[in-house]
């Protein structure tokens, strides 16, 4: 089995968001089974409207940010596809005006999935631009074909974004959503700042609001690589 990586296109969206249904379907992460409708459901016809509705909306953002790019593996044998990432490379601030808003508008208007989801997304955007003001690369997200975990098309598709950040002289982040993620990305000189759960509302939360954080729960690791690898403080890496 030979793997190679290349960026991808935009004619591909669908194949790519496939991967990433099947990725992040086994096993299923909480939150993103409610952020994508259809992701965690048995019935076929339901998931397939859910892939390709996300295929659309992921291919609308993509064309509209000039700093995003999806990157492919692929098994140069069959010509398949078993592994996509999505990277932005900010070659300037993405946040001049601080966080943007966004309302996770694909959700039933009035609920409270919807309210969750846009709070946990927008907490998160505010995180990311707290931190990472400068230019910058940002995982985005990564997966691969369980069929086809552990063979090293995570670490090819790394090593693709490492070889941009340190011709650019950037640092990179991830938030790292599992133990396993998380291995490989300390094998390619990420390191732990801190940890991410789920925040709670300033006022108190309903019962459905602590309903929703029980059932949806949102749990990561921010991690970041300095530039060109370097440690900073202590031999730790962390230098923000």
């Amino acid at each position: 089995m030979r793997f190679q990586v290349s960026e991808g296109t935009f004619n591909e969206i669908h194949d790519y968001l496939s991967i990433m249904f099947a990725a992040y379907s086994d096993p299923l992460h909480p939150f993103v089974s409610a952020l994508l409708p259809g992701i965690s459901s048995q019935d076929p016809a339901i998931y397939t409207q859910g892939k390709y509705d996300e295929a659309e909306r992921a291919l609308s953002r993509w064309k509209a940010n000039p700093f995003e790019k999806w990157v492919k593996v692929v098994d140069t044998n069959t010509g398949e596809i078993v592994s996509v990432s999505r990277w932005q490379i900010y070659t300037r601030n993405p946040f001049p005006n601080g966080a943007p808003n966004v309302e996770v508008a694909w959700l039933p208007d009035g609920g409270r999935l919807r309210e969750y989801c846009t709070y946990i997304t927008n907490s998160r955007l505010e995180r990311q631009a707290s931190r990472c003001s400068f230019p910058h690369i940002w995982l985005n997200m990564m997966g691969t074909l369980p069929q086809h975990r552990g063979r090293g098309a995570a670490s090819l598709m790394l090593k693709w974004g490492i070889e941009k950040a340190d011709s650019l002289d950037y640092e990179m982040f991830v938030e790292a959503a599992d133990s396993t993620g998380g291995h490989v990305y300390r094998q390619m000189g990420f390191v732990a700042v801190d940890e991410y759960w789920t925040r709670r509302l300033e006022s108190e939360p309903d019962s459905d609001w602590i309903e929703l954080e029980e059932k949806y729960p949102f749990k990561a690791t921010w991690m970041m690589r300095p530039k060109q690898g370097r440690s900073t403080v202590n031999g730790t890496g962390v230098g923000r």
